[in-house]
């Protein structure tokens, strides 16, 4: 599980830039079955104020998604998936302390217990190891250096790779078009 990752934040303090942390990221959440996330920062709002402190927290709750009107930076590590796949009742206490609900339980069509949705825009770029994006008709490998933009759709990831894969993502709230 990722438990140490260097987060350094800078500011403006009387029209200089200075550096306002250099330190171990606050938050890391244990989501159970070696899956972890890491909260690097959070912003209430867009446009971003540049001003704002800091608004990781050090302790949950988490939540998949950022906050109305704004975005979250966090590093995810996803472990190689069980032979027997990832339960219902474990992608349910997974997205539990995500404060979210997966799509995939209950629905027969779903391609993994682990697929959901949310309402945003999604940059996802693979760090180490690779990992399998599902989505409703297709999937995709992804391997380090690959980016994906995720765009409000369901979605799961799935690793089959036999070693744990390290994603970085940067979620921004968003909304659905009428009629979409």
């Amino acid at each position: 599980m990722t438990t140490n990752v260097r987060r350094v934040v800078t500011a403006n303090l009387h029209g200089r830039s200075v550096l306002t942390s250099d330190d171990s990221a606050p938050a890391v959440f244990d989501l159970g079955g070696g899956m972890s996330v890491v909260e690097l920062w959070k912003t209430s709002r867009m446009p971003a104020d540049l001003a704002e402190r800091d608004d990781a927290p050090e302790s949950g709750p988490l939540s998949l998604t950022p906050p109305c009107g704004g975005s979250v930076f966090r590093i995810a590590e996803f472990p190689p998936e069980p032979e027997q796949g990832t339960s219902a009742a474990e992608a349910a206490a997974m997205f539990e302390k995500m404060g979210a609900s997966p799509s995939g339980i209950g629905n027969e069509k779903a391609r993994s217990a682990l697929m959901h949705c949310t309402e945003t825009i999604d940059y996802g770029i693979v760090l180490e190891g690779e990992i399998t994006m599902l989505v409703d008709d297709g999937e995709v490998l992804l391997r380090p250096g690959d980016v994906v933009i995720q765009r409000g759709t369901n979605h799961g990831w799935v690793n089959r790779s036999g070693r744990y894969c390290r994603m970085a993502f940067v979620l921004i709230d968003g909304s659905r078009s009428k009629g979409v």
